[in-house]
């Protein structure tokens, strides 16, 4: 279900990217991206790109700070990417309020003598 999601990985102070596709529960492995002739940032942070489907993401769930791992060498993320894979489309402001049937299913009958 979550495997073919493309992400991206930037880290301060270098210009390229690297980029991954995540797997069947949504690992993935990358390289961390670095410029040769200095030591490796540990300013990095990853982003949700898409997938073969459509995804929606708030912005502050498309992004996440790497941070180091529990094993040496590893590294993980701080916070999960979250995404849905569809959404209800919100009424229209215009609209104003939905019909008191969304709200009360049935209408109360009053002063019936």
């Amino acid at each position: 279900m979550f495997s073919g999601i493309k992400v991206s990985v930037k880290c301060e102070g270098v210009k390229n990217l690297a980029m991954a596709t995540t797997e069947d529960k949504g690992f993935f492995k990358v390289d961390l991206p670095s410029d040769h002739t200095k030591t490796p940032s540990s300013n990095c942070f990853i982003k949700l790109l898409g997938g073969s489907n459509s995804l929606y993401a708030s912005k502050k769930n498309q992004v996440s700070q790497i941070v180091k791992g529990r094993e040496k060498n590893t590294y993980t993320i701080s916070t999960p990417l979250s995404f849905f894979t569809s959404f209800d489309l919100p009424l229209p402001r215009e609209w104003g309020l939905a019909p008191s049937s969304f709200y009360v299913p049935f209408f109360p009958i009053i002063g019936i003598p």
